[in-house]
């Protein structure tokens, strides 16, 4: 992935942004994007993309934003595994051609569930400086790679058109929810 620069000081200046403000109103529906859906739940608000499902037992990889009822907005980097064996990811990367990222997520960011049948597993964090930088980078462009590496084995795929479309949804909508007072 080459770097993007022109994108990734305005995203930077928007976390820094959304990390000091607090968003005291509610955004009137004619201020959300199309696809973007807001749900309120256990004392939080979260605007996620309709594209993207929150079916737990789905392999994808997202982004939203969310509040506390009374605090600041934050940005989270979700990246969910399902399938019949537990994966037990242990780090995540990507990459594109020769230039990847790869990390280890802290153990109380990664969370496990399943049905009797399917196992889930997912990864939800706020993106660190090189995450944010990989956002951009799928944002901008296909073939970015995601390969989620875990104890036994690993799962590696190319993130599809949605869900980079859905990332780049997200980021203008958080744009706009930072505006709002």
């Amino acid at each position: 992935m080459k770097p993007v620069m022109f994108v990734r000081l305005p995203l930077l200046a928007l976390l820094s942004f959304l990390g000091q403000r607090s968003v005291h109103a509610q955004v009137p529906d004619w201020q959300l994007r199309e696809h973007i859906v807001h749900d309120t739940e256990g004392g939080q608000d979260v605007w996620r993309d309709d594209r993207i499902t929150n079916i737990p037992d789905t392999t994808i990889c997202f982004i939203y934003v969310g509040r506390k009822q009374s605090g600041p907005l934050w940005l989270r980097l979700q990246v969910r595994y399902a399938g019949y064996r537990a994966l037990y990811m242990s780090r995540i990367k990507f990459s594109k051609g020769d230039k990847s990222v790869e990390f280890t997520p802290a153990p109380d960011l990664l969370h496990h569930g399943n049905n009797g049948m399917m196992q889930w597993e997912w990864y939800d964090s706020t993106p660190g400086e090189n995450e944010v930088k990989v956002i951009l980078a799928i944002i901008a462009e296909p073939g970015v790679k995601l390969t989620m590496i875990g104890r036994e084995r690993t799962l590696e795929r190319e993130l599809s058109d949605t869900e980079r479309i859905a990332m780049a949804n997200m980021v203008e909508q958080a744009r706009v929810l930072g505006r709002v007072r």
